[in-house]
């Protein structure tokens, strides 16, 4: 069939489909002037509540082979066939590996086949598409805040909700919530990666601002995090050694040895329940992290936290691939307290990524310990200022 590529703000819009849409007068915390190495990207910044009341829609559960093993990615195909991206630029990297077949003309449309697809389910009532991502920080970032936009709109209240495949942290987090299972529609299995599941009536948000989802995250958690106020330590760094591929820092090792001289307390985030993840940062007032092993626990901590990020050279500079911009604005809202440290991307971690077949963010990089140390004084600094200012 013909297809046509959308983005979020296009989706659904031309079939006849309801939508529904808030403009928020709070403002935002995102800075105005951002630094050169964080422009030129989206950035999530305009402040609305919206969805789209899509007739007829269809997700398309997708397959990838990551390392070795597979995760289930999901699309948005309206009944107009436009498959839905954050950014229709994705839609070239994929097409022709999987139910996009091919991308004709200019990239806007496309050809789909879903004869390899079957459909597994069919759902007659109305229901408000959430989501389930495979990892924490973009449960956080991206699928919770959407409940904000079931919120508001007296039109969403009552419908179930729409989750992939639920990990335990989701679960969790759902019971934390206070959210009813008995509400929740779960979709996809590993056991037809290939498939599809169509709505006679299905909600679609938008997600809001960043700086507005993550207020609005904090808050929802924020009787939780209360609860073990001063609990915690002040220092944590939240690590990747024990996830796959652990060389994301190729001195790995030497950096979480300095830094627990410094009194920080190195945690294992993916080992951790999400009340365990919530008892660590309730207290932290420095976090430091590399790439991949704190977005959710950023968002979640203290907002007067001091962050020290540990990020690859590579996505420094203009030249970036489109996937280093994506991920760089999740940052956006921290700048103001956040420093960064570039890791060296050079000769020896090339030829480590190029006999490992590391790419993007899964490349190497070595992170210098006096960089470390200076962004460590510079954060107690700025605490110190900020115990100085009157309440």
């Amino acid at each position: 069939m013909q297809g046509h590529i959308a983005c979020i703000e296009d989706w659904g819009r031309g079939d006849g489909s309801g939508h529904l849409l808030a403009r928020m007068t709070a403002p935002c915390d995102t800075p105005m002037n951002l630094p050169e190495d964080w422009q030129g990207f989206p950035s999530r910044s305009e402040e609305k509540l919206e969805a789209v009341l899509a007739k007829d829609a269809t997700i398309v559960q997708q397959p990838w082979l990551y390392g070795s093993g597979m995760v289930l990615d999901y699309f948005l195909l309206s009944r107009q066939g436009e498959v839905r991206f954050d950014d229709v630029r994705w839609a070239k990297g994929i097409a022709g590996r999987c139910f996009i077949s091919s991308l004709d003309g200019d990239g806007t449309k496309c050809k789909i086949d879903l004869d390899d697809y079957p459909v597994l389910e069919k759902f007659d009532e109305a229901c408000f598409d959430l989501g389930a991502p495979n990892n924490w920080g973009h449960w956080i970032a991206d699928t919770l805040p959407k409940l904000m936009v079931r919120e508001h709109f007296a039109e969403l209240q009552d419908r179930r909700l729409v989750f992939g495949p639920l990990k335990d942290f989701h679960i969790e987090t759902l019971e934390l919530l206070n959210i009813d299972p008995s509400r929740h529609v779960c979709i996809g299995t590993a056991d037809a990666p290939r498939a599809r599941f169509e709505f006679f009536d299905l909600a679609v948000a938008t997600p809001p601002g960043l700086a507005q989802s993550y207020a609005y995250v904090r808050k929802l958690f924020r009787p939780a995090i209360q609860a073990n106020h001063g609990n915690g330590p002040e220092r944590v760094y939240f690590s990747r050694s024990k996830l796959a591929p652990r060389h994301r820092l190729f001195n790995g090792d030497e950096v979480e040895s300095h830094l627990r001289s410094q009194g920080f307390e190195i945690v294992q985030g993916d080992r951790l329940s999400v009340r365990e993840t919530l008892d660590v940062i309730a207290n932290a007032k420095i976090i430091a992290a590399p790439l991949g092993a704190a977005l959710g626990n950023l968002v979640l901590a203290r907002e007067d936290a001091e962050i020290i990020q540990l990020l690859p050279s590579v996505m420094q500079g203009q030249s970036r691939h489109l996937a280093f911009g994506a991920w760089l604005s999740y940052y956006i809202p921290f700048l103001e307290r956040m420093q960064v440290i570039w890791g060296d991307f050079a000769e020896r971690e090339q030829s480590f990524a190029s006999a490992n077949g590391l790419q993007l963010a899964d490349i190497p990089a070595s992170y210098d310990l006096r960089k470390i140390d200076q962004a460590i004084m510079l954060a107690e600094k700025r605490l110190m200022l900020k115990d100085r200012q009157p309440s």
